[in-house]
């Protein structure tokens, strides 16, 4: 608690001076320009990451980075409410949707599951269990050098991608206006980050 005190005493005295005119002009209103979905992992930092300042980026964070596909809507409500408020509220021109290196939630599904009692988070990387199953049968190490942890958490990736689109205001929104979706994949130990970017029509070639 005390350390915790201590940073928030240092917040207030070095980095709100430092910005205070920008967060008095935040203190009206948000404009950010990205929403970022990521794991909630505490390794992954979306402003370090694109060195953005605070009211640039609007953020979801879940285990494993999941975006719930349309069939599954009605019991992901909370989720997808950051979705559709960043879409279709705040305007922003570009989703990234990013996955990362030694993600728990993609090992649970490879059969490294906690040795705590989990329900809940187990109950909803059910939504991966399909793409799990795909990785595991087709997975053949003679054919890469990536182990199958990092192959489920990349084309994990790709799979919320398709989930995402399979949504109508996003498939509206790609269609009306300048709007880009930013597949990424933070590798932690070395601090790169793949991207890979598509907009509008050629949104969908993404997905393989």
């Amino acid at each position: 608690m005390k350390q915790i005190q201590k940073r928030l005493q240092q917040f207030k005295e070095v980095d709100f001076l430092n910005h205070q005119e920008l967060y008095e002009q935040l203190s009206n209103k948000q404009e950010p320009h990205t929403l970022f979905i990521g794991c909630s992992d505490s390794r992954v930092n979306a402003e370090l990451l694109f060195q953005a300042l605070p009211g640039e980026i609007f953020q979801l964070r879940n285990i494993a980075n999941i975006v719930p596909h349309v069939t599954n809507s009605d019991r992901q409500s909370s989720t997808l409410s950051v979705i559709e408020y960043a879409v279709s509220v705040l305007e922003v021109d570009t989703i990234i949707v990013c996955g990362h290196s030694n993600c728990g939630g993609c090992r649970a599904l490879l059969g490294d599951a906690p040795k705590q009692p989990v329900p809940h988070t187990l109950h909803w990387l059910d939504q991966m269990t399909s793409l799990s199953q795909d990785v595991q049968a087709r997975y053949n190490p003679d054919e890469t050098d990536e182990s199958i942890n990092t192959v489920l958490e990349k084309l994990n990736v790709l799979e919320q991608i398709k989930n995402l689109m399979s949504h109508e205001f996003i498939q509206q929104a790609v269609k009306e206006r300048s709007f880009s979706v930013i597949a990424s994949y933070y590798d932690i130990g070395s601090g790169h980050v793949y991207t890979n970017t598509k907009s509008n029509d050629e949104l969908l070639e993404l997905i393989p």
